[in-house]
């Protein structure tokens, strides 16, 4: 997951993603779309807003 924002002036950065990991297995698996090393994306936040997780964790996905 780790990707080159140059563009947006920082250097090697993860790409967004979360995750709930249970026992050390992936239960869900969230990931903003368009991972690039090209700098082409618009830096998107919509998937791994924590909102999202705690939805999740509380039943109503």
């Amino acid at each position: 997951m780790l990707i080159l924002k140059e563009n947006k002036g920082f250097g090697n950065r993860s790409w967004r993603y979360m995750a709930v990991i249970n026992d050390g297995i992936i239960e869900k698996w969230w990931e903003e779309p368009g991972i690039n090393n090209e700098g082409s994306d618009n830096d998107p936040y919509e998937q791994t807003m924590p909102e999202k997780c705690l939805e999740y964790l509380n039943g109503k996905e």
